[in-house]
């Protein structure tokens, strides 16, 4: 079973193809809404972030594949309706980096959001890897 080393929720991860660096720009751990007089909040506003995680082989000499599953759970314990899942390719390299890229991000409310990071076991299991937390917030309105 593949190796979970790192996750990382960001406004963008950059893989540099000369190098096979990467890049992790505005690491987000929080973000504030700004709400606008008579606008109501919808269940779900546009947000870029990639979740970029490093894996690497859980016997280094040995090639491996899987699979990682990304799961959202709200503030209230419950779980968003889409799960990500992505191919860990460990054969040719003895690590990979998975990017899990969102364009939405349903809104459930003020709290902490939590990007849980999976790993699919040799008996078919999911294993729990890591907890990612986005703390979502409402901006409070200046008094008049």
């Amino acid at each position: 079973m593949a190796e979970h080393v790192w996750s990382v929720l960001c406004y963008k991860g950059c893989l540099d193809k000369f190098t096979n660096q990467v890049s992790l720009l505005d690491v987000l751990d929080r973000i504030t809404i700004e709400p606008v007089e008579g606008m109501e909040i919808e269940a779900a506003f546009p947000l870029q972030a990639d979740l970029v995680s490093l894996w690497y082989r859980s016997d280094w000499q040995k090639e491996e594949s899987t699979k990682t599953r990304v799961r959202l759970r709200f503030p209230d314990g419950t779980w968003a309706p889409k799960d990500y899942v992505l191919e860990i390719d460990l054969t040719e390299n003895p690590r990979n980096r998975t990017f899990v890229k969102m364009a939405v991000l349903p809104y459930e409310g003020e709290g902490v959001y939590r990007f849980v990071v999976e790993v699919l076991g040799t008996d078919g299991e999911w294993r729990h890897c890591a907890s990612v937390p986005l703390e979502m917030k409402l901006k409070q309105s200046e008094p008049a």
